[in-house]
């Protein structure tokens, strides 16, 4: 039974129409805005805006010696900054996708097991207005949130280190609201995949550890199969093929941050990039693979936003929603 079709029931399921079309825009617009609306009242806003600030600001604070402040001699306040980002970036790659898909896992799931989802679809909105206007309202929620809370912390860090670059600062904020933003789409995407939110607390959870914890671990695994052995240290000259690098740089976390070092500041100088590196590379000799360039890996970071929300919206387009 098509969705422009009346169930069994007797209620009338959401109408299918083209995503791109004027009518279709304004229904996810307006599901976005009372997503936006919706938060504005929430108490949990404000307990995650104060929870990243906080955290953020440990961050900072982690490079300055106790009861001591920095000298202004051989650009020591410049090097400081540069590791108080670098120390921020280990936050991060951490943080946003904890908050995040702990936070925005049951977006869809929670609508969808206490029936409202049900009467939202008998307006004039599709499954695709539903999943766009919610990824578009929680995007633009974790922004202004992100935004806010960075904002307070630059002003620590402008007290903390005299040399602070603002408009390095700026980017490197700006950069952290995107890759906020590519986690919302992995929560979004795993929000309408499950039926219940317990499921969805499953998948949000797998999908932390294996981002963050276990990636290398199931590397170790490909390693065993293809009888590779990596050798990522500085002394090594043929440490890995470049398809075994980019395996390892295709983690959401590690793609940012190699993309904030080329393009922002050199917040993982062992990538081996920028001027302020412990090696050159860590490919075999001969010219680097393509793929492992900023660039692509942006391309990456891109793919792992807009790969989730169309499986959770080819699994939440058929699904039973009763």
């Amino acid at each position: 039974m098509s969705d422009a079709q009346i169930n069994a029931g007797g209620e009338a399921e959401d109408t299918v129409r083209e995503p791109g079309t004027l009518q279709g825009r304004r229904n996810w617009l307006s599901v976005a805005r009372k997503e936006i609306a919706d938060a504005g009242r929430s108490w949990q806003l404000y307990i995650l805006t104060g929870g990243f600030l906080a955290i953020l600001t440990l961050g900072s604070m982690s490079k300055i010696e106790r009861g001591s402040r920095p000298q202004p001699a051989d650009n020591q306040f410049e090097m400081t900054f540069r590791e108080g980002l670098q120390t921020l970036a280990g936050f991060i790659e951490v943080l946003v996708p904890l908050v995040i898909l702990i936070g925005l896992h049951t977006a869809i799931a929670k609508e969808r097991e206490r029936g409202s989802l049900r009467v939202i679809l008998t307006l004039p909105v599709s499954r695709w207005d539903v999943l766009a206007g919610t990824a578009l309202g929680r995007a633009v929620v974790i922004a202004g949130t992100f935004l806010a809370a960075l904002a307070v912390n630059g002003l620590t860090m402008w007290v903390l280190y005299d040399s602070m670059d603002l408009l390095t600062y700026g980017k490197f904020a700006f950069a952290v609201v995107t890759l906020g933003i590519v986690f919302v789409g992995i929560a979004v995407g795993i929000s309408a995949v499950a039926r219940t939110t317990n499921r969805s607390v499953s998948i949000a959870i797998g999908v932390f550890l294996v981002v963050t914890l276990m990636w290398e671990k199931l590397l170790g695994a490909v390693d065993l199969v293809t009888g590779v052995q990596p050798q990522f240290n500085p002394m090594a000259q043929d440490v890995a093929p470049g398809w075994r690098v980019f395996l390892y740089r295709i983690r959401p976390g590690e793609a940012w941050q190699l993309v904030v070092t080329d393009w922002i500041a050199p917040v993982m100088p062992e990538l081996g990039r920028g001027e302020n590196t412990y090696y050159a590379r860590y490919t075999t000799p001969g010219p680097e693979p393509f793929y492992l360039d900023s660039w692509f890996l942006a391309i990456v970071l891109i793919l792992w936003c807009i790969v989730p929300l169309l499986v959770g919206y080819w699994r939440f387009r058929e699904a039973d929603i009763g």
